[in-house]
């Protein structure tokens, strides 16, 4: 087995599905609903693929109020990865850098042991969970705060079809917040914030212009300028 590569870039990872929904439930295949499972059934799981391991891990960890990255990862003298190890975001130690004029950021990691790690069964091609455990030495982000964690603040499909069809109709973005926030009963169950709305419209208005349709965003944009009753010179 070729050696440790480490800690890839400590790329943090985040979930796409909410766990709890049924949509969610598919992604995963056959596996119990997450707030059912038990840590000894947990160590006894097989996944699929590499990617399924870690899809159960970032909806695991959604669930309970954390935020995962890839850690250690060893391959095989094909270079095929056959150990993935996931870790708590606050796994390992700030590293101490201090120097004049350094502007210091807090301490984030507290050398959390929580991980999940999968091991490749090169006799059945199935990824088994090797090691797991559940504790972390830090509290937990409560569920109705879930969504404040910028990793799991995001618009999903349906989000942004609604936010666009209401857009282009010239409704206020302040609006189409109060809308969708009365439609599903607060910013808990929303999923993203104030913030998030603005970015995503923003950006979908600088991908129009950079896509060589200047003249058709900056109509649409003073359309709806002059329905807030704010006075803009068309050219």
């Amino acid at each position: 087995m070729a050696a440790n590569d480490g800690d890839i870039n400590g790329e943090e990872l985040a979930s796409g599905n909410n766990v709890v929904n049924e949509e969610g439930k598919e992604d995963m295949g056959t596996y119990k609903d997450i707030s059912e499972l038990t840590n000894d059934e947990i160590r006894g799981l097989e996944f699929d693929s590499e990617e399924q391991a870690i899809q159960f891990y970032q909806s695991f960890a959604e669930f309970h109020g954390f935020v995962i990255r890839k850690d250690d990862v060893r391959r095989d003298d094909d270079d095929k990865i056959v150990v993935r190890q996931l870790v708590c975001n606050r796994a390992g130690k700030n590293s101490k850098k201090e120097g004049r004029g350094k502007v210091l950021k807090p301490n984030t990691r507290t050398d959390c042991p929580a991980r999940l790690r999968v091991n490749l069964n090169v006799e059945t091609d199935k990824w088994t969970v090797f090691a797991f455990e559940p504790c972390h030495n830090h509290p937990l982000t409560p569920t109705r705060y879930v969504h404040l964690i910028p990793k799991y603040r995001r618009l999903s499909g349906s989000d942004k079809a609604l936010v666009d069809g209401l857009h282009t109709q010239g409704v206020r973005t302040c609006h189409i917040l109060g809308f969708m926030l009365a439609q599903k009963g607060g910013y808990e169950n929303l999923g993203f914030c104030k913030k998030d709305l603005y970015n995503y419209l923003n950006n979908q208005e600088r991908a129009t212009i950079e896509g060589g349709d200047a003249f058709a965003a900056y109509k649409e944009f003073a359309m709806i300028k002059l329905k807030s009753d704010i006075p803009v010179t068309l050219i």
